[in-house]
């Protein structure tokens, strides 16, 4: 699911352009200027990560729509994992 998902600059969206992972397919959208990015993911989950504004770490939200609540908590742990792995291994190939 995540297999596709950015680990370098390459792939980080610009101030109001939205890049659907996997796909690469790039659409305008129109957000206030922040320091969020938010990927969205082509089966339609998305993640968003955004500095804490009290202390130092970055939170992580998900996204996601199943059709029963089982659906949407299997897929939810999938992306999470996915996710979790992708930034695991950014982290130890930057040691």
């Amino acid at each position: 699911m995540l297999e596709d998902f950015p680990t370098n600059k390459e792939g980080l969206c610009e101030d109001g352009l939205k890049l659907t992972v996997g796909t690469n397919r790039e659409e305008v959208i129109d957000l206030p200027k922040t320091n969020v990015m938010k990927y969205f993911l082509e089966d339609g989950p998305w993640v968003c990560l955004r500095p804490s504004g009290t202390e130092p770490k970055i939170k992580v939200y998900f996204g996601i729509h199943g059709e029963t609540m089982e659906e949407a908590e299997l897929k939810l742990k999938q992306v999470m994992n996915a996710f979790m792995e992708n930034i695991n291994e950014m982290i130890n190939s930057a040691k």
